[in-house]
C-alpha cells in the first residue's frame, strides 16, 4: 500500500511542477520560435491576430500624431501622408505580431523596423520576463525595456492542461505616444 501511495504522490508532484512551469516553458518556446522565425510554431503559441489589432491601434495613433504635427507646415501633404501611412498599418502590425517583430512590439519600439534585428539581449529583447499568476488559467509575464525602462506585459492563457498561449500584450501606451509626440515636435498634454 505504501508503494502505490508514493508513486501517486510523485506523479502528483510532477504534474503540479509541470503545471506551475507552464508559462515559463511557453515563454522559452516563444523565444525559440521568434529566433527561428518558425511561423507554424508561432501560431500555436501566440494569438497573433489579437496582438496585431493592438499594435495597429498604436500605429494609427502615432500616424495621427504625426499628421497633427505636419499640419503646421502643409495640411494637404499631412493628410495625404497620413492616408498613405494608414495603408501600411496592417502589414506593419502583422510583422510586429509575428516572430520577426515580436521583440520590437514587446519592448514598445513600434517605430523601429520590425523586420530588423533586436537591439540587444537584455530586458524585453531577451524575452525573459518574470511570471505572475493571475489565476490557474491566466498568467502575466513582465518585461522591462533596458533603454527606456518601460514595463510591458504579455498575457498568457491556458489552452489545455499543460499548454499555454500568448493572447494579449499590455504596453505603456501613454509613454510610447508621449515619446513619439516629442519626436515629431508636439508637446504632450500634461496628465491631470
Amino acid at each position: 500500500m505504501a508503494l502505490p501511495f508514493r508513486f501517486l504522490s510523485l506523479l502528483l508532484l510532477a504534474a503540479c511542477t509541470a503545471f506551475a512551469l507552464g508559462p515559463w516553458w511557453t515563454m522559452r518556446s516563444i523565444a525559440q520560435a521568434a529566433d527561428e522565425r518558425d511561423e507554424a510554431q508561432w501560431h500555436a503559441l501566440v494569438r497573433a491576430d489579437h496582438l496585431q489589432t493592438y499594435a495597429g491601434k498604436l500605429l494609427e495613433a502615432m500616424l495621427d500624431l504625426r499628421m497633427y504635427a505636419d499640419m503646421k507646415n502643409d495640411t494637404r501633404e499631412a493628410l495625404r501622408d497620413n492616408s498613405d501611412g494608414k495603408r501600411l498599418v496592417e502589414s506593419t502590425a502583422r510583422l510586429l505580431a509575428g516572430p520577426q517583430g515580436f521583440r520590437h512590439l514587446l519592448c514598445g519600439e513600434l517605430t523601429d523596423d520590425p523586420s530588423g534585428e533586436a537591439q540587444g539581449q537584455a530586458g524585453c529583447w531577451a524575452l525573459d520576463g518574470s511570471v505572475r499568476w493571475e489565476s490557474p488559467i491566466k498568467a502575466r509575464v513582465s518585461f522591462t525595456n533596458p533603454g527606456t525602462l518601460w514595463q510591458s506585459e504579455l498575457v498568457l492563457l491556458r489552452i489545455g492542461l499543460f499548454q499555454w498561449q500568448a493572447i494579449a500584450v499590455d504596453l505603456p501606451a501613454d509613454a510610447i505616444l508621449d515619446r513619439f509626440s516629442r519626436s515629431v515636435g508636439l508637446e504632450p498634454k500634461p496628465m491631470v
